[in-house]
């Protein structure tokens, strides 16, 4: 550990503040106000949100073609589609969790969205596969 009392990222200033998620010393300069985090974890939180948003980007343009899909007879009743759904349910729960937990409000938003429509494809996948209660029977 660098423990001159020097900036840890830039050597060059001198270190005033501790960054809670690596715990290194630096100074303002190599601070992020945004993250409240050292300059590096900054910009690693940064990408971790950039690449969340296009996997949720992607998830959502390829639901809208799992919705189509759902109005065919064929693909209804197949396992895998089915088992296809549930992972990508799965997926964007983990997303919502981490987004929730990291502070990407935006993320969360979009993820919230994308969850309903992957719940509901779930949902008609699981009662057209005889897996689910339907609605009828839940009364």
């Amino acid at each position: 550990m660098y423990s001159s009392g020097f900036c840890e990222i830039c050597h060059g200033e001198k270190a005033t503040l501790l960054c809670p998620r690596c715990r290194r010393l630096v100074c303002k300069g190599c601070w992020s106000d945004a993250w409240q985090l050292c300059s590096d974890c900054g910009s690693f939180k940064d990408n971790l949100e950039s690449d969340r948003a296009r996997i949720i980007d992607y998830m959502q343009k390829q639901t809208q073609f799992m919705k189509q899909l759902c109005g065919k007879r064929e693909c209804e009743l197949c396992p895998v589609f089915r088992e296809l759904a549930l992972v990508w349910l799965k997926t964007t729960k983990d997303i919502e969790h981490e987004a929730t937990r990291e502070g990407f409000e935006l993320l969360k938003k979009k993820v919230a969205k994308l969850k309903q429509d992957i719940t509901e494809i779930c949902i008609l996948l699981l009662v057209k596969q005889s897996l689910y209660p339907s609605v009828e029977g839940l009364r």
